[in-house]
């Protein structure tokens, strides 16, 4: 019978189930080739797209974020043809605003790791399988790991198998932009963009890199009349200019 360095051996097989698990959860938290939401618009395209752009707020005037995100917006405007001018000189008043919501518990999701490594005469030969479900819960889960191994040992071979449970509570939180259009003198409204989508814990995705995603979507349906849920090919906003949030 081969003299094996268990401990080592054991060692190496600690390391391999960590590495599958980082994996999986990177499995678990990348995303598809498209960037989806939903957009409701009403109104029509005007005659003279000048405007000018304020926040709902007028306390958010020079805040760093909002100049961020409204300059995003300004982009996308400029892509349709409208152009930024004075609020004595410009057509259309842009109203911009947006929002992140209450955080919401989705539930847990519970994966198990399988795993067995055979060693017969220094080569390795390894078999593992991965299982997963979603358990509900009215209360928050932390997230917990467990992990086991056992050795059986046969003539000139050791098997070495293991599993590794872990359970990561989801959480879910709705975001959106309003962008509304109203003529700078009658004070009526021209055209509405509502955009929503909900960003999920398990996408690793911010509000901040999630916004120029949100805008782009609402691009197309200035001055149009839509509901739906568009889609942004990944390649093609990349193209754009903007940086998958995922």
């Amino acid at each position: 019978m081969a003299d094996w360095d268990c401990e080592a051996i054991i060692g190496l097989m600690s390391k391999i189930f960590s590495l599958l698990l980082c994996m999986f959860t990177l499995t678990l938290s990348s995303c598809g080739s498209w960037f989806y939401c939903n957009v409701s618009s009403y109104g029509t395209t005007p005659n003279d797209k000048s405007f000018y752009l304020i926040p709902t707020d007028s306390s958010l005037i020079g805040d760093l974020a909002f100049e961020e995100y409204a300059n995003l917006t300004k982009k996308e405007l400029n892509k349709s043809g409208y152009t930024e001018s004075t609020p004595s000189d410009a057509s259309l008043c842009i109203i911009f605003d947006y929002f992140i919501g209450e955080e919401k518990f989705l539930g847990t999701t519970t994966s198990t790791y399988n795993s067995s490594y055979t060693v017969t005469n220094g080569k390795i030969t390894n078999n593992s399988s991965t299982t997963g479900r979603i358990k509900v819960n009215k209360d928050a889960a932390k997230a917990t790991s467990n992990s086991s191994s056992n050795t059986q040992i046969k003539a000139n071979s050791q098997t070495f198998s293991g599993s590794t449970t872990s359970e990561t509570a989801n959480y879910e939180t709705p975001i959106g932009v309003d962008i509304i259009a109203i003529d700078n003198h009658t004070k009526k409204k021209v055209w509405k963009v509502e955009v929503r989508d909900n960003m999920r814990s398990d996408q690793n995705a911010t509000f901040r890199s999630l916004m120029p995603w949100l805008v782009a979507s609402a691009q197309p349906y200035f001055g149009q009349s839509f509901e739906g849920q568009p889609r942004i090919d990944k390649k093609v906003g990349e193209a754009m200019g903007l940086k998958w949030p995922y």
